[in-house]
C-alpha cells in the first residue's frame, strides 16, 4: 500500500536539516482513498516498517520518501531525489481540513477523466 503526501505543516527546523521542521504530513491512500495525518515520527516509522509514501514532482514524476536521522538522532523524512537542490516536499501546501477535502475531490475527478 502506498500513500501520497499532499500537504505538510512546519515548525522551526534543526540547523542544516530543514526537513526536521516538518511536523505533520497529510496523505491519501492510493487504492482506498482513505486520508489522514501522520506526525513526523509516525511517517518515519511508517517508512522504516516497510510502508511507501511519495509526492508528485511536476505532476509527472513520483518521488518516494525515505526515513533519515541527523547526527544527533533526530528522525525525519525527505525525498529520494537528491539530484534536486530544493526538495519539493518542503514546498507542499500547508495542511488543513479544507485542503484535504479538495485533494480527495481532485483525485476522484482525475480517476474519472483517466478511465
Amino acid at each position: 500500500m502506498a500513500i501520497r503526501v499532499t500537504c505538510i505543516t512546519k515548525d522551526a527546523a534543526e540547523p542544516g536539516y530543514p526537513h526536521t521542521g516538518i511536523t505533520t504530513f497529510g496523505w491519501i491512500e492510493d487504492d482506498t482513498r482513505e486520508q489522514g495525518i501522520y506526525t513526523r515520527e509516525e511517517m518515519y516509522l511508517w517508512l522504516v516498517n516497510g510502508g511507501h509514501a511519495y509526492i508528485w514532482e511536476s505532476q509527472e514524476k513520483k518521488v518516494y520518501l525515505i526515513a533519515m536521522q541527523t547526527e544527533t538522532g533526530i528522525r525525519y523524512v525527505r525525498t529520494t531525489d537528491d539530484a534536486q537542490e530544493e526538495d519539493d516536499l518542503l514546498y507542499l501546501p500547508i495542511c488543513n481540513t479544507d485542503h484535504q477535502k479538495a485533494n480527495v475531490e481532485s483525485l476522484n475527478n482525475e480517476s474519472i477523466t483517466k478511465a
